[in-house]
């Protein structure tokens, strides 16, 4: 399990950001950064600071169908995962289709939100690694 990577939660729901926050800080080992508003998200994530970003689509001032946009317009190679608290298939679609890692619903399960975040700390890793090697 990858451990001590930064990790960037973005989210405008307390209860949600504490139970993540906890999680990955205290059960997995790695620093997180907790920014409100997708204009914050979408500049730590651009800025290159951030190995994984979990992204709510409920954020102030941008949204986070946004946020993905601007990131993946970027071409920076982040992880993407995003919450939400809709279930719809519509929203779930036009979310997939952005190209982010994972969609998981709110309340977020900690263990599956364990295994999203190792997978795509491993699967990005492994790519950043053959990238550099290049």
């Amino acid at each position: 399990m990858e451990r001590g990577k930064r990790i960037l939660v973005a989210t405008s729901d307390k209860d949600e950001e504490c139970r993540i926050c906890r999680f990955l800080s205290e059960d997995k080992g790695h620093k997180i950064k907790v920014v409100e508003s997708g204009q914050e998200a979408v500049q730590d994530i651009l800025g290159g600071e951030i190995d994984l970003a979990v992204i709510d689509l409920e954020l102030n001032k941008v949204t986070g169908l946004e946020v993905i946009e601007k990131v993946k317009k970027s071409k920076v190679e982040v992880p993407l995962i995003v919450i939400s608290g809709d279930s719809s298939v519509q929203t779930g679609s036009r979310v997939v289709e952005k190209g982010v890692f994972y969609y998981l619903y709110k309340p977020v399960e900690m263990e599956m939100l364990g295994e999203v975040v190792n997978a795509a700390l491993k699967r990005f890793s492994k790519t950043n690694n053959i990238y550099k090697e290049k």
